[in-house]
C-alpha cells in the first residue's frame, strides 16, 4: 500500500506552559505519617478492563469514595475552594523554569526527498538502511512530594510527557492500586499541556493534612474535559508513593493497567531501500476488539510533533494482540537526524492537531 506523508499538516510548536500553584484544604484527612511509608510496593498484575469501555474503571463523583482501610487517608470531601487558613494565596500562579527551550524537532523535517503529489521523488533514492522502536506506555513523568509537619502542608511538583497536545487532566490520590484503582483521596488541581503534550514544574499544595499518604494508595493522572481533552476520568498513568526520607515521596508515573490501553507494549521495525520504507509494528496490551490509529511522527515520545506517514489502524485481537505492515513508496531515507518515532493512538483515526498517544517508541537507527 503506497501512501503520501502529511507534510502540510503542521502542528504547533510553540512551546506552552501552564505552571501555577494551587492550595487545596482537605477536611478531615487522617493520613499516617511518613514513617510508616514503604518502599517496595509493586503494581498489581493487570486487570482485564472490560470490552468497549473507554475510560477507567474510576467513577466520576463529586463525593470521592471514603477508603475502608484505617492505613488510608480518608476523606469527607473535596474542596474545590482554597482553606482561609492556607500559607499561601489560592490561584496565584508561580512561575516556573520548566519552559522547554530545547528539544525542538529541528531536525528531520521533510525538506528533500518528500514525494509530490504525482508520486515521483524530488531527490536520488539514498542506499539502504534499517531502524527500529520499542512501544511502551504514554504518558510518563514523575512527581515529587514533601511535608511540613508545622504547617501542615503537603507539597508537590509534577513533570510529565507524552500527554495531549493542550489536553486537561489532574494528578489524584487513590486507594487502591494502578491495577485495580478505587475511590479519590487527595484530589489535585487541573493542568493543561503545552503544543508538544509537555508539563514542567506543576506545583500544588495541600493544606491542613497530617502527613503523606501511606498504605494502598497510589497517585494517578485522571483526564479532565476541557480544552482539547475529551475523555473523562480517563487513568492516564499511575504510580505507587515511594518514601525518599523524613516526610519526603517521589512516584514514577507510567503504566495504568486498570485502564484501557493503559499498558501498550511492542516492537517496530524500519527498512529502506530503492526509495520504499517498509514499517512493521507489532503491539500487545490492547483492548481486544478495538481499533487504534498508528503513524510515524516526527519529533519524539518526550516531545511530539506532527505526523510524517500515516500507518495503517491496527485491530487486536482477542488477547489484545495486534499487527500492521506497510511500505511507502518514494519515502524519506532513513537517517539518525530524522527524530521519528511510532505513535498507537487511542482513536481508531488520529485527530493530527490533537495526539491521544497510548503507545510510543522513539526510532533508533541501526549503528548510531
Amino acid at each position: 500500500m503506497n501512501q503520501l506523508p502529511w507534510h502540510n499538516r503542521t502542528r504547533l510548536r510553540s512551546s506552552m506552559l501552564f505552571g501555577g500553584v494551587i492550595v487545596i484544604s482537605l477536611l478531615n484527612i487522617l493520613a499516617s505519617p511518613v514513617a510508616g511509608a514503604t518502599s517496595d510496593r509493586h503494581m498489581h498484575p493487570a486487570d482485564t478492563p472490560a470490552a468497549g469501555t473507554p475510560v477507567s474503571t474510576i467513577a466520576p463523583s463529586p463525593t470521592p469514595a471514603v477508603p475502608t482501610a484505617t492505613t488510608i487517608p480518608t476523606v469527607t470531601t473535596i474542596p474545590t475552594v482554597a482553606p482561609t487558613t492556607a500559607p499561601t494565596t489560592a490561584l496565584t500562579p508561580i512561575p516556573t523554569t520548566g519552559t522547554v527551550t530545547t528539544g525542538t524537532p529541528t531536525t528531520g523535517t521533510p525538506t528533500t526527498g518528500t514525494p509530490t503529489p504525482g508520486g515521483t521523488p524530488t531527490t536520488t533514492p539514498a542506499g539502504s538502511a534499517s531502524a527500529t522502536a520499542t512501544l511502551g506506555h504514554v504518558p510518563t513523568g514523575t512527581l515529587s512530594i514533601s511535608y511540613s509537619p508545622a504547617l501542615r502542608l503537603a507539597r508537590t511538583t509534577m513533570n510529565m510527557t507524552g500527554l495531549a497536545q493542550g489536553g486537561t487532566a489532574v494528578a489524584v490520590v487513590l486507594n487502591g492500586s494502578c491495577s485495580a484503582p478505587g475511590g479519590v483521596a487527595w484530589q489535585g488541581a487541573t493542568f493543561t499541556a503545552d503544543a508538544n503534550g509537555k508539563v514542567s514544574n506543576f506545583k500544588v499544595n495541600y493544606s491542613k493534612v497530617n502527613g503523606i499518604p501511606t498504605g494502598e494508595v497510589v497517585v494517578g493522572i485522571q483526564t479532565v474535559p476541557g480544552g482539547n481533552e475529551t475523555r473523562a476520568n480517563y487513568l492516564l498513568a499511575c504510580g505507587p508513593i515511594t518514601s525518599t526520607g523524613k516526610n519526603k515521596g517521589s512516584v514514577n508515573l507510567g503504566p495504568a493497567p486498570g485502564a484501557v490501553d493503559g499498558n501498550i507494549t511492542g516492537s517496530a521495525t524500519l527498512a529502506y531501500a530503492n526509495g520504499n520504507l517498509a514499517v512493521t509494528i507489532k503491539a500487545s496490551g490492547l483492548q481486544p476488539g478495538a481499533t487504534n490509529a498508528t503513524a510515524l511522527d516526527l519529533g519524539s515520545c518526550q516531545y511530539q510533533s506532527y505526523v510524517l506517514y500515516d500507518l495503517p489502524p491496527m485491530t487486536a485481537d482477542s488477547s489484545g494482540n495486534g499487527s500492521v505492515t506497510m511500505t511507502i513508496n518514494n519515502a524519506e531515507p532513513i537517517s539518525a537526524s530524522n527524530n521519528w518515532y511510532i505513535a498507537i493512538d487511542y482513536n481508531a483515526t488520529i485527530n493530527k492537531a490533537y495526539f491521544m498517544t497510548v503507545g510510543c517508541g522513539n526510532v533508533v537507527v541501526a549503528g548510531s
